[in-house]
């Protein structure tokens, strides 16, 4: 670790903390802290929903499925683009039609007061996993990086988030995930895809010294490709596309 690559790091907090501050000028009203004024446009949400999903248990679990099993790990990230293509075509203009803030409101207004509590309670627990999650990645991302404590590191980064999330809201969680979502492009696409290419001696070499299963997309095993299909496409068609069409929409 150079102090360039601190200094990088450092001024990349630095970033998120402003985008936060912003946000506060931003979010003059409760619907536009809450649900960023449902109005981010196509390449916003785009680039919202693509930094959601590819978060560490995407990018850390698909490089490690990657080394484990090759190209047939693919199904795991595929299954969420599935679900969430498919909320789009099929569900998400019945979904805009109501003036919802939350996903218990939506649930409130199909069925009764009873499936609003529980749905209500489900999506608590769930927002506690996925924040536990995701800030044991940020700790390990930072632990390995500055060789700190991974209990330092995660409330180091875990706070970062939490400051600017709580300052401007869902406007600053939309703005920095476009952030991050240029990064992760530019730095999976750009320069991790081919400096680990050119490590390796390039894709022949790489294909001359695995085993031929790791180039075949059902070497997972069909059983274990229903599961991520089933478990990742229903989460996400049930869950992050009603948070997509509540937090992003317009009404229509």
């Amino acid at each position: 670790m150079t102090w360039i690559d601190m200094m990088i790091i450092i001024i990349y907090f630095a970033i998120l903390v402003v985008v936060g501050i912003i946000g506060t000028i931003k979010a003059k009203t409760s619907e536009i802290y809450i649900l960023a004024g449902r109005n981010l446009g196509v390449f916003m949400l785009f680039g919202c929903l693509t930094a959601v999903f590819l978060g560490g248990s995407s990018t850390i679990g698909s490089a490690q499925l990657g080394y484990e099993i090759g190209f047939s790990g693919v199904w795991f990230v595929f299954s969420m683009g599935l679900g969430i293509t498919l909320f789009g075509i099929f569900l998400l203009k019945k979904v805009t039609g109501y003036k919802l803030m939350t996903i218990s409101e939506l649930l409130g207004k199909l069925f009764n007061v009873e499936s609003k509590l529980i749905g209500a309670v489900i999506a608590a627990i769930y927002a506690l996993m996925v924040s536990v999650t995701q800030v044991i990645a940020i700790g390990a991302f930072l632990s390995a990086i500055f060789d700190w404590n991974l209990v330092f590191s995660m409330l180091i980064g875990g706070g970062v988030v939490f400051f600017y999330t709580i300052l401007g809201g869902m406007w600053s969680v939309s703005m920095t995930d476009i952030i991050q979502f240029l990064i992760m492009t530019a730095g999976i696409f750009l320069i991790m895809l081919p400096t680990s290419l050119s490590k390796v001696g390039g894709f022949a070499e790489l294909t001359a010294q695995l085993p031929s299963s790791y180039f075949d997309f059902s070497a997972i095993g069909f059983k274990e490709i229903i599961q991520y299909l089933l478990t990742l496409y229903t989460w996400n068609d049930g869950g992050a596309g009603y948070l997509a069409a509540l937090f992003y929409c317009k009404e229509p």
